[in-house]
């Protein structure tokens, strides 16, 4: 029982004590829920039902009229998301809502930092702790599909933190800004959480991720360009951790490239050398 991808069947995903099954159908996942709750059993363990949901995938985005499924005669409430791993997974596929996660949970400790240390610590151990503290994020791999609304929004937030951080305006300019801080525009720390996702993929021993995304790559083109330039330099980037040493460098060379092509248009021709 469970789903069948490219000729294997899949029909549960486990880390610790956080479970999830899926099937074709309720009768499928009914099924699948009495073999794990029986399993459990024998070994001294029990499905907690009051935290156990199901939810119908569906692009329309609505919990469906679906007959109740149920545990030891419990019946399980039907949603339309859960979170997983940190993660809400959306009926409609959608990231919208983890994304909106992402940009509450990045202010909300970016400004406590702010606030809290902020006067106190030089601005080499804001970026620190920006970094470290605000920027692990979940689900920032994922916000490159949302509407251009919504990903603008908390990249203006994203960039008007970088500026406090370094003390400057909010009338400061984006790339200067991440450059003198050393942290990432938005765009780029999007890209370099992708890099990380696909790497971990690809390095990974975990037969379910390999027929979920045996065709995936992490050289996108931005990543060609970054390795690039880089290696023009001699740099070794051949993983995304070699990367990241090297990234300082690239938003350096972004920010004279979109210099020249600024001079470009207004003078019609320069020479940018990077």
């Amino acid at each position: 029982m469970g789903c069948t991808i490219k000729g294997k069947t899949v029909n549960i995903i486990i880390y610790a004590d956080d479970i999830v099954v899926f099937g074709p159908t309720r009768h499928a996942v009914e099924e699948i829920l009495g073999v794990l709750t029986r399993e459990l059993k024998e070994k001294g363990l029990e499905v907690n039902k009051n935290k156990t949901v199901v939810m119908d995938i569906n692009m329309e985005g609505k919990v469906k009229e679906i007959r109740n499924i149920t545990i030891e005669n419990h019946e399980i409430e039907w949603v339309e998301e859960f979170k997983f791993l940190g993660v809400i997974v959306q009926n409609d596929l959608k990231w919208d809502k983890q994304f909106k996660g992402v940009g509450n949970k990045m202010n909300k400790l970016g400004n406590m930092i702010l606030h809290q240390v902020g006067q106190v610590v030089s601005q080499e151990d804001r970026v620190f702790l920006f970094e470290s503290c605000a920027l692990d994020l979940y689900g920032v791999e994922f916000c490159g599909g949302l509407k251009m609304k919504n990903y603008k929004e908390v990249e203006k937030s994203y960039h008007w933190l970088v500026k406090r951080t370094i003390r400057e305006s909010k009338f400061y300019g984006n790339h200067q800004a991440c450059f003198e801080s050393g942290l990432l525009t938005w765009e780029l720390l999007v890209k370099w959480k992708v890099f990380i996702i696909w790497e971990n993929i690809i390095n990974s021993d975990n037969e379910i991720l390999q027929l979920f995304f045996d065709e995936g790559r992490w050289d996108t083109i931005l990543g060609k360009r970054v390795k690039d330039f880089v290696m023009f330099y001699g740099k070794d980037v051949d993983t995304a951790k070699e990367l990241k040493k090297n990234f300082k460098l690239f938003i350096e060379a972004m920010c004279v490239m979109k210099e020249g092509e600024e001079e470009v248009e207004e003078e019609g021709e320069v020479d940018v050398d990077v």
